[in-house]
């Protein structure tokens, strides 16, 4: 693009590239509401929280402990449909289903059940 010879041009210049931007900017929400944008992101941060001592990331435990190790604290109890992610206690368990962890819960169980194939085939071909 050729600099614009005075202020008015310039300001032209500036408004189409404005005009570009924010057609670009819909474009790529749109995008990112779709269904599978959705779907993704939730399972990225579903398979992040399983790392944690409680998936439920609003837990009010997790300075006394709630943050540590997957499993790792006295009490703690494992999602009963995907087998991934901990909890500290059943109050977390109930409050991330609600936040969400049931839109997720059985794609991290087929995940979970995919690796496990795949390393026992890995195993048995070696």
């Amino acid at each position: 693009m050729a600099p614009a010879a005075n202020p008015v041009q310039q300001l032209q210049a500036q408004q189409s590239i404005l005009l570009l931007a924010r057609q670009l900017a819909d474009t790529l929400q749109a995008w990112w509401e779709t269904p599978d944008q959705q779907r993704q992101a939730r399972l990225e941060l579903a398979q992040a929280a399983a790392l944690r001592g409680c998936a439920y990331l609003a837990c009010p435990n997790a300075g006394a402990g709630g943050a540590l190790t997957a499993g790792a604290q006295e009490g703690a109890s494992r999602c009963s449909g995907c087998r991934v992610v901990w909890y500290c206690d059943t109050a977390c368990s109930h409050a991330d289903w609600a936040a969400g962890h049931r839109r997720v819960c059985k794609h991290l169980g087929a995940a979970r059940a995919a690796a496990q194939a795949a390393g026992q085939a890995a195993s048995g071909s070696g």
